[in-house]
């Protein structure tokens, strides 16, 4: 019976990967690889889509940013009109991405329903919003997630700098 354990063990190690949640990532880039290995992935960004939805602008329609060499973030940004489009795609592929509704104002003060998706993974943060910066345009981010003894850290500095 004892021998039996360890076998166990083994099968359950095997497929735990088929079970577990996909890892974070857009188009197959993820925050922390190479500028070479993202290159290799996604070679040119032509006719990208996500979800089936057009980026806002076709010049740019993945802005991957790097740090010392490795990608920082991935965003996509796309026409508030097709963020429920954006939204299903997100969480059929990730099902634990939350979502809340709140209401902005635009420059003229009239409301307009803003909605904004998160899910967090360890130390990566994916995020999609209708409206991102303006109520022009929505985004889909994914980045790592600020660390917590950073942001007190930067804003013990900031209340310094007073």
């Amino acid at each position: 019976m004892h021998r039996s354990l360890p076998v166990c063990a083994l099968i359950a190690l095997a497929f735990a990967p088929a079970f577990a949640s996909p890892q974070l990532e857009l188009k197959g880039l993820h925050p922390g690889m190479t500028r070479e290995e993202a290159k290799t992935i996604l070679p040119t960004t032509q006719g990208l889509t996500l979800g089936g939805v057009q980026p806002y602008t076709s010049a740019a329609p993945l802005i991957v940013r790097y740090r010392d060499e490795r990608v920082e973030a991935i965003t996509f940004v796309f026409r508030p009109r097709d963020f429920d489009r954006i939204r299903e795609a997100l969480q059929s592929k990730y099902a634990a991405m939350t979502c809340a509704e709140s209401v902005l104002h635009n420059g003229f003060g009239a409301p307009v329903a803003q909605v904004a998706c998160r899910l967090s993974d360890g130390d990566l943060l994916l995020t999609a919003q209708r409206y991102a910066g303006n109520i022009e345009m929505g985004s889909v981010d994914l980045r790592r997630a600020p660390d917590p003894a950073q942001t007190q850290l930067q804003k013990k500095k900031n209340t310094q700098d007073l």
